[in-house]
């Protein structure tokens, strides 16, 4: 496959910028960045040459406005819907470009939760065949994960060219994955991070959010603590997709995705992570050029600095995992009985839990469970964590210790171990002597 001219709409968001970046780099293509602005295409694509650390992209970047969608989406190979987690708004867009697109031409959408079936339904049929979801993880230099989403209307041949073409020309490692809410990664991720988030609201007197991102740090296989990582995704985004994924499932699954009071408060109040500067953290920096981070207080409903806890058990984890003695340190979690152990404990087994159990019920592989999480969260894959808290016969002894029957009743656990295989991953790498 050949992509030589490529249109991203919505250039001047996060996504948008990186992708176009990515396009331009890897892809050598000629890259029309389109904003409402001409003046915020303009910015991206300096944003974008930042990212990939190449200003020689910038000769292949042409920024424009929504008034030359005329003339660049008719010359160009793809089209790239980039715009935010909003179906109207997709819609809108789709609709804008419906009439000017090449009948050779494909077609995109970046969305990271809503149904691209509904969302090709605004093409003309003959171009259906050819949209699909692909859906890039931030920030790609890091981040290789590729969601590939198709519909009943794809053409099954150019969605093999389409992942060969993002295998070894953008690099990524690509999963194929059915069009159902949130996909596979972010399904996985935004219900573990939702999850800490309640949390948060549970123990709000013990501290609230630096007090459960220092319980599940860097020694749980996380890069980023989770109310961190909600910041960096944008608490906009990931509302967007618990709110749909909520409204699409019914159960168990429908009250797992409900968005916490605390972080609808901060979303209304525009703090809406790393993009605004507040979000759960607050971060700035002095005239001097030296960074500050602060926390959001529940009881202050303001910002204060950020605690000293010290856990027993983390500690302990940290200098084995510092010696390289990553089975000894998850021994000792598993046999700690503080209540900070216990929580860190909870979240590791709901996390592989449900990383098996819905990648099992959607059909996907382990293979693909594992790189979700690795690839496209820098998370521990879930098998290596299986592995860590003592294989298949002490993790199914554990689920059934510790969490409560709601969890497990509706899940074959001697069934789904069967479909665990061993982690193909180095998972040494993920697991961090620091909180």
């Amino acid at each position: 496959m050949l992509l030589q001219t490529v249109t991203v709409i919505g250039a001047n968001g996060t996504m948008g910028t990186n992708i176009s970046g990515l396009f331009a780099a890897l892809g050598g293509c000629c890259v029309y960045l389109v904003s409402r602005r001409l003046e915020d295409a303009q910015e991206a694509a300096q944003r974008a040459a930042l990212a990939m650390r190449d200003e020689t992209i910038l000769s292949r970047m042409v920024p424009v406005d929504y008034s030359d969608l005329p003339k660049c989406v008719p010359l160009s190979d793809l089209v790239f819907e980039s715009v935010s987690e909003d179906s109207a708004l997709k819609k809108s867009i789709i609709g804008k470009i419906s009439g000017l697109l090449r009948e050779d031409c494909l077609v995109a959408t970046g969305t990271s939760c809503l149904s691209v079936t509904d969302l090709a339904q605004g093409l003309p049929q003959v171009l259906q065949k050819r949209f699909f979801g692909i859906h890039f993880f931030n920030p790609p230099a890091t981040l290789t994960l590729c969601e590939l989403i198709t519909t009943k209307f794809s053409d099954k041949k150019l969605a093999c060219r389409v992942k060969q073409y993002l295998q070894e020309v953008l690099v990524r490692q690509v999963i194929k994955v059915q069009d159902i809410p949130a996909f596979l990664s972010n399904r996985i991720g935004i219900y573990c991070l939702n999850r800490a988030a309640w949390d948060v609201e549970a123990n709000e007197n013990r501290g609230g959010i630096d007090y459960l991102d220092n319980i599940l740090g860097g020694f749980t296989g996380r890069t980023m603590p989770p109310l961190k990582t909600l910041d960096f995704i944008g608490l906009d985004v990931y509302r967007s997709i618990t709110e749909y994924v909520s409204a699409q499932e019914n159960g168990i699954e429908r009250t797992a995705f409900v968005t916490p009071p605390y972080l609808m408060s901060l979303i209304a109040e525009g703090k809406l992570g790393r993009k605004t500067g507040k979000g759960q953290y607050y971060s700035w920096r002095d005239k001097y050029g030296e960074q500050h981070t602060q926390v959001y207080d529940f009881l202050s409903r303001g910002y204060r600095e950020g605690r000293q806890y010290t856990f027993p058990f983390a500690e302990k984890m940290m200098k084995q995992i510092h010696l390289g003695a990553y089975e000894q340190a998850f021994r000792t979690l598993v046999g700690d009985d503080s209540f900070e152990g216990a929580l860190c404990m909870e979240h590791l087994l709901r996390y592989v839990l449900y990383a098996l159990a819905y990648g099992y019920r959607i059909g996907c592989t382990t293979v693909d469970i594992d790189a979700a999480m690795a690839e496209g969260y820098n998370w521990c894959p879930p098998l290596a964590m299986l592995m860590l808290l003592g294989g298949k016969k002490n993790f199914c002894a554990l689920v059934k210790e510790r969490l409560c029957a709601l969890d497990v009743e509706t899940i074959d656990l001697e069934r789904l171990m069967s479909f665990a295989v061993p982690s193909t991953y180095d998972w040494r790498r993920y697991i961090k002597a620091k909180k």
